[in-house]
Order: structure tokens, then sequence, then C-alpha cells
């Protein structure tokens, strides 16, 4: 860490003090957040506190018509969005990329239980299936504020939050953890400050299994930007590795790097790859917050499939309402339609939700889903594509 990040971490802390947030009860260095619990919570809550409405800045308003309004909510430690929001005004330019407020009790915190002092990056969809990242600043005069930019655009391009993000931003599907669990050790990459730290103060990537998902937290950038190993680190508690191949989708780049949509692959040896056709992009960045697959069945039901459509793998795509949250696993094959199937009567959500997933190339996806529980997936190459490879893992929506 240099002097600089030392002292922002030092000016990180003192905030959080001055700011007066409540430390919620830390996890240890190296202890997973369930490590002495049954790997699976059978009987799920509700939204704790239910829904809390987003705040809207100035420039921005709620979507509405199909979409619900931006709200947040928190399930068993996970913070937790849904509803969509658009510019006030489509065409201007100038619209600022700072959305929405983020309330305090949803801002994340490190291993040291220091809340709200942590930044984070997280995937979503925008106009026309197109990619965005939701962002969160805790610092500085706009402390306090999520950020919305538009997949392909830096900073220096004037364009943020761009034009798809102007005419349609969409939360459905974004969470990230409100502490970290274990630290994963990643040769060839280290953290950037304000995406987590650990008990020293470095900034790392994490890992801890809530509710039966394993989920992922901090941020990793190449110590060597020349280096273009695609490896990240090795999950070694084999309560978090998956006994088949997973792949989740994610989101890489960041500092005057253009973001974009990108994919994990975790193996059954728990080793954990970024995806290597990208090697321009993701050296500037890979964002593990919101980046979670389900290690259990428990819990979770087969997922209904009509048109061809069927399980990819040995990994079975099931589906299973965790309090107001439905999550996925799985991946699916062999449609002949967009039409994947249709959710049970209680998983419906009442508004329409669309979310970001991971399609044969690796490739962007959407998976939208109406009212009637219809799953309809949408991609570049449509559904010959989707057929060969369509993954459910990280896929989620709040109710």
């Amino acid at each position: 860490m240099t002097q600089t990040q030392k002292a922002e971490t030092l000016l990180r802390r003192l905030m959080t003090v001055a700011s007066a947030f409540v430390l919620l009860a830390a996890i240890g260095c190296g202890v997973a957040e369930n490590e002495a619990a049954d790997p699976v919570e059978t009987t799920q809550g509700a939204i704790t506190g239910g829904w809390t409405t987003l705040p809207l800045l100035s420039g921005w308003q709620a979507a509405g018509g199909a979409y619900a309004a931006p709200a947040v909510g928190m399930v068993n430690g996970i913070v937790v969005f849904r509803g969509a929001l658009k510019a006030t005004n489509p065409n201007n330019t100038n619209t600022s990329k700072y959305a929405l407020t983020l309330p305090t009790a949803f801002r994340p915190g490190d291993i040291n239980g220091d809340l709200g002092a942590s930044t984070f990056e997280v995937k979503i969809v925008l106009n026309n299936g197109n990619g965005g990242t939701l962002s969160y600043e805790f610092a500085g005069p706009n402390g306090g504020k999520l950020i919305i930019t538009q997949d392909g655009l830096t900073d220096s391009s004037g364009a943020i939050p761009g034009p798809d993000a102007r005419n349609l931003t969409i939360l459905d599907g974004a969470s990230v953890d409100l502490t970290v669990g274990a630290v994963l050790a990643s040769p060839g990459w280290a953290g950037d400050y304000g995406f987590r730290a650990d008990a020293g103060g470095e900034p790392n990537a994490f890992v801890k299994k809530v509710d039966g998902f394993v989920r992922f937290q901090g941020f990793l950038r190449k110590t060597d930007p020349g280096d273009l190993n695609n490896f990240l680190f090795t999950i070694t508690d084999p309560d978090l590795i998956p006994g088949n191949l997973v792949q989740v989708y994610a989101n890489i780049g960041g500092f005057a790097v253009a973001r974009q949509w990108s994919v994990l692959a975790i193996y059954p040896s728990g080793q954990v790859w970024i995806d290597g056709n990208m090697p321009t992009t993701w050296p500037g960045g890979v964002s593990l917050e919101g980046v979670s697959f389900s290690r259990t069945l428990t819990g979770n039901q087969l997922l209904p499939m009509s048109n061809g459509w069927t399980h990819h793998s040995a990994r079975q795509a099931r589906v299973g309402k965790y309090g107001d949250v439905v999550r996925f696993q799985g991946a699916v094959k062999n449609g002949t339609t967009s039409t994947i199937g249709r959710l049970p009567t209680g998983m419906r959500p009442t508004k329409t939700v669309v979310m970001p997933t991971i399609v044969n190339g690796p490739a962007s996806g959407t998976i939208t889903i109406n009212t009637m529980g219809d799953m309809i997936i949408s991609c570049p190459g449509g559904v010959s594509n989707a057929a060969i490879f369509t993954s459910l893992d990280g896929v989620s929506f709040g109710l």
C-alpha cells in the first residue's frame, strides 16, 4: 500500500467515526460469516424492514410504466436493488452521472466493520439490453451518492452516463454485501483503495456464503498492466467450491479503461478466472461485487422449462425464493424460442424485471421476467446463440 493509500485509509476510518455510523458485528480476518452455521437456512425472512425508496437526484426520475420505482432492501446482510429510472430529459447530454442517494443503512463496509466507507461497482442493464455499472461514491462532496455509467464510455469521453443510461437504467439483479468474508490470495493482482479492505487496511478480494450462495466482494487490478494472465485466485475452502463449472457475469474495466460486460469462471478445482477474451479491459479492474452462485440444492426447486430448454450440465437449472429475493442457479440450452419457461406463482414479480446474464461466447445477455412469470432471454445472435449456453448463475431479482 502506498503512503497515499494509507493516508486515504486513515481518512476513511476517521470519516466513519465522525459520521457516527453504527458498526455492525465485524467478520474476523480469514473467517467466513456462516462458517459455523448450517450451509443453508431453510426458513427465510422477508426483506428486513421492507423496501426503502431510493431518493432520486436532480435530472433523474422513476422510469414508471412496466417497471417498479427504484428501491433498496436487505436480506441477511445482502443489499438488494430493484426498479428502474431514466433521465428527466434523456436528450440532455449534461445529465449528471450521480443519479440516486444510497441510505446510510445500506452502505457497505470492510472486514473491520467500518461501514459506509467503501465503494462498490456492480453490473446493471441499460436501454436496449446494453450494459452499465452502478457504483457508490463514499467520500467527498458526492459521498453517499450512486453513480450510473454506460459500458464502453469513460469519464474522459464526456458522455457519461451515456444515452442508454439516460433512456433507461434497470437496477434489478444488482446486489452487494454489507460486510465482507474471508480474504482471497490474488497473486499478480491488488485491491484498489475504497473497494473493501482487510484487517490490515489493505484493499483485497473476499468470499463468503450466505443462504447457501457463495458471494464475492472486492475489486482487483493488475499490479503489472502488461501481465495478461487472467487467473484471479483459488478458493481453498471446499464448502465454497462448486461441483461443476460455474460461469457468472461480472463487471470489468475502470480507471480510464471503459467498463464492459464479462464472465467469471469458477472451476471444481477452486480456481477462478476472468474472461481471457478482453485482455485490454480487465487489467483496468475486475469487480467481484454482486458475483454469486448457489453451492447447494437445498431450498431450490427445478426450474420449470418449456420450448425445448433443458439443463446444460449436471449442474441443474433451479430457482429458489429467499425472503423477497428470487435467485437462480445452473445453465440452460437447446431452446427453440426466447421463452425459457414460466416461474411458479409465488416467484413472479409484480412489475417487469430485467437482469444481466452470460450466453455462449461468452457474450452479454439479459433475462426479462414479466408479471406472468415468463422468462425471456435476449442476446446478440438471438435464440440460436443462447440455446448453446445461457447461464442462470448470479441471476436474481427482488419481489
